[in-house]
């Protein structure tokens, strides 16, 4: 699942708010060495854990072809606070030239559509960024996660988790 070559390197940070542990505040910085475009195809799929043990792929699967034009369409609120944060220009559209983008404290506070409820339980999700016209691999990356039942935050003293995570280096 790895790319031949070193196509773009990232780090983040992202920490938790401290009165609404659901909202997630992210700084980014990313150098890519290829053009963000209309000829980037995005695949994500979604496994679930196992009863059995053990991951079961394809719990749910989209596709982006058209990455620019796909991702604009289908979060066009994440796709105006992603563009304000990295131009200061909402209407701000592809290509991105190669070069380095950053961002800093970043709000989860949007609104996405097209992901269904989960139940509760594990889940893994890959995701890769390859050419449309030639297939080539560009970008990969997999994040892990759980849903859990929602406690009420004012009565409870269990803690809600982790409130920083970083990506290693």
């Amino acid at each position: 699942m790895r790319p031949n070559k070193t196509y773009y390197k990232h780090h983040y940070i992202g920490w938790r708010d401290r009165k609404n542990p659901d909202l997630w505040y992210y700084s980014w910085n990313g150098t890519s060495y290829f053009e963000i475009n209309d000829d980037l195809t995005a695949n994500i799929n979604i496994a679930s854990w196992s009863a059995r043990g053990g991951w079961k792929d394809n719990a749910y699967i989209f596709a982006l072809p058209k990455f620019c034009t796909a991702f604009r369409t289908v979060t066009p609120t994440l796709w105006r606070k992603t563009m304000v944060a990295l131009f200061d220009d909402p209407n701000a559209f592809c290509p991105f030239p190669p070069g380095s983008y950053s961002f800093s404290n970043m709000s989860t506070n949007f609104d996405i559509k097209a992901v269904p409820s989960f139940f509760y339980g594990k889940w893994r999700a890959t995701a890769k960024l390859s050419r449309t016209s030639s297939k080539e691999l560009l970008a990969c990356a997999r994040a892990y996660g759980s849903t859990v039942p929602r406690l009420n935050q004012l009565n409870s003293s269990v803690p809600v988790g982790p409130h920083r995570i970083e990506s290693p280096d």
